[in-house]
């Protein structure tokens, strides 16, 4: 079949039909991409364009979702690593208090050592986020659109003053 013949109607394949060797409906790729391979593997399968046709365009959506993997395995190691981190400062936390606490005992007959350790202030235990990590819920959405004019002396409230109208003669 040549690029300018149109396939008959009996090729046509449900839009429900699975696809044979193509893209799953997967989160990576999206539903109209995967229409378009579903086409490529039903009626347009033995359509070549020049760089486009059913297999390159199955290889590159099966590197998507092999990329898209990769992400949520990279999230999920992500996400256990920074709650080994809470962890591992909630442990440092507490042996720091209690050092604390042992410090100030020895140092009951020693004003200036008593004096440095009133100095340090622990902070409070909780969970704290990495400085160089910033949560997405964290983060203010980007206002949208150009910034409002305003009129320097007038108020939407404030009356105007009515221009006068020449009289009629």
């Amino acid at each position: 079949m040549s690029e300018t013949e149109s396939p008959p109607e009996t090729d046509a394949i449900p839009s429900s039909a699975p696809l044979s060797g193509a893209v799953s409906s997967s989160p990576a790729v999206e539903p109209a991409i995967a229409e378009l391979l579903r086409l490529f593997a039903g009626p347009l399968s033995e359509v070549r364009f020049p760089g486009v046709d059913h297999t390159i365009l199955s290889a590159l959506a099966s590197e998507v979702e092999l990329a898209q993997a990769e992400v949520e395995q990279a999230r999920a190691l992500l996400a256990s690593s920074l709650a080994a981190l809470e962890a591992r400062r909630l442990e440092l936390h507490a042996r720091a208090q209690r050092a604390k606490a042992y410090a100030r005992v020895y140092a009951e007959g020693n004003a200036p050592l008593q004096a440095e350790l009133d100095r340090v202030v622990l902070p409070k235990p909780g969970p704290q986020a990495a400085p160089s990590v910033q949560r997405a819920s964290d983060v203010e959405p980007k206002k949208r659109g150009r910034p409002r004019k305003v009129r320097e002396g007038s108020s939407l409230f404030e009356p105007t003053p009515m221009l006068e109208a020449p009289a009629a003669e």
